[in-house]
C-alpha cells in the first residue's frame, strides 16, 4: 500500500515525512526545500503530497497518485 506524505514543521526546519508514522524521510532549513523534495518524491512514488503551514493546518496538496514517474525510460 502505497502511504501519502506530509511536508511539516520540524525542530530542525521542516521535514518530509511518510504518512501514518514517525518516519522522516528528509530535513530541510527552508519549507521550499522541503516541498520540492516532497514533490519529487511524491511523483516517483504516485502518492499524495500535503503541505502543512506552521501551526499543523493543511496549506495545500497535490495528487500525483496518477503521475507515475517512469525515471525517464
Amino acid at each position: 500500500m502505497k502511504r501519502n506524505l506530509h511536508v511539516i514543521a520540524h525542530n530542525h526546519g521542516w521535514a518530509v515525512r511518510v504518512a501514518g508514522g514517525r518516519r522522516v524521510l528528509s530535513v530541510h532549513v527552508t519549507q521550499r526545500e522541503a516541498i520540492f523534495h516532497g514533490q519529487s518524491v511524491s511523483r516517483h512514488r504516485g502518492v499524495v503530497l500535503y503541505v502543512h503551514a506552521r501551526d499543523g493546518s493543511v496549506r495545500f496538496m497535490r495528487d500525483y497518485s496518477t503521475f507515475l514517474d517512469d525515471g525517464g525510460a
